[in-house]
């Protein structure tokens, strides 16, 4: 006989899948590959044809235009199962700090090509561009997110091209932390629920992500600072919905998804209550009871924790 399962979830899980450009990619290689004066991944080092030079990303109306590229949909679908939502900044839902009006990016290649046309470099669907995208070999989600930004591309211009490349897992951490990749794909989970914890990573100069991007300047840090320690609470949520509002404008990254998770256990389990810091598939075994079984009669039980 089957077990029954209570469904203790589709909890929205405060975590974020993101794909980060580095608006000015160092030149080395690293160990291995010269000496150190050439970057593998953007081809030539020139806007010819036949590669991306090293400030490409430099350009806002590039970023946005790539921004405008990415089949969000598809990527929730095929990657995360529909297990996902998509978000326009690093304050993802379930934070405090979230804002529901905040814009977002979608699937728009008319946008796109719109704004990769009127790219400071001039009208990259002509003049044309070739880098590599790398992800960790294996990560069939970071990979999906590979291929759709590359067809999404591709789709408005033959002549813009991205190849894809996998690699192993440290070599990549290495490459990313080395700011040696063109864009490259991370995630972040909280370390206490509040927005603070992921406008700093992904938008103060020196925050974990945003610092090997090389993106964020005095003014905005200054931003950070004081919506983080606004007193008053509207004010504070008003600086919050700011800050997601530069985000999407300069577009530093493409915010890939929210992934949502589901949550199941035997019916005679009892205690468990959604915590948006604790990241293990139980939460807190010590909050949770057990009661004796009798027969398999179904106990289904929904809760959208935010």
């Amino acid at each position: 006989m089957s077990k029954t399962f209570a469904k203790m979830g589709w909890l929205i899980l405060v975590a974020l899948l993101c794909i980060g450009i580095t608006i000015f990619p160092a030149c080395g290689g690293g160990e291995g590959e010269g000496e150190g004066t050439t970057n593998p991944y953007i081809g030539s080092g020139a806007l010819d044809g036949n590669g991306i030079p090293l400030g490409f990303f430099n350009d806002t109306n590039t970023r946005v235009g790539f921004s405008w590229a990415f089949d969000y949909d598809t990527y929730i679908h095929e990657a995360l199962s529909d297990q996902g939502e998509c978000v326009g900044s690093p304050i993802v839902k379930g934070l405090y700090g979230y804002c529901a009006t905040s814009p977002k990016y979608s699937y728009c290649l008319t946008q796109a090509q719109y704004y990769l046309e009127h790219s400071g470099w001039g009208n990259l669907s002509d003049i044309g561009f070739k880098f590599t995208l790398a992800y960790n070999a294996g990560n069939l989600v970071r990979k999906t997110a590979c291929e759709l930004l590359a067809e999404g591309v591709s789709l408005i211009s033959e002549e813009m091209q991205i190849s894809i490349l996998p690699i192993a897992w440290p070599t990549y951490l290495d490459r990313m932390e080395a700011s040696i990749l063109p864009m490259w794909q991370i995630g972040w989970l909280p370390d206490y629920p509040h927005a603070d914890d992921y406008v700093v990573p992904f938008m103060a100069s020196e925050g974990d992500f945003a610092a090997l991007q090389h993106y964020g300047y005095a003014e905005l840090d200054a931003k950070i600072n004081a919506a983080f320690s606004e007193l008053d609470p509207d004010l504070q949520l008003a600086k919050y919905a700011e800050l997601a509002q530069i985000y999407h404008d300069e577009a530093p990254g493409i915010m890939g998804a929210q992934p949502l998770a589901r949550r199941y256990f035997t019916g005679h389990i009892h205690g468990f209550y959604y915590n948006p810091c604790e990241t293990s598939y139980p939460g807190r075994l010590l909050d949770m009871t057990k009661s004796k079984r009798i027969g398999y009669t179904i106990q289904e039980r929904w809760h959208l924790c935010l």
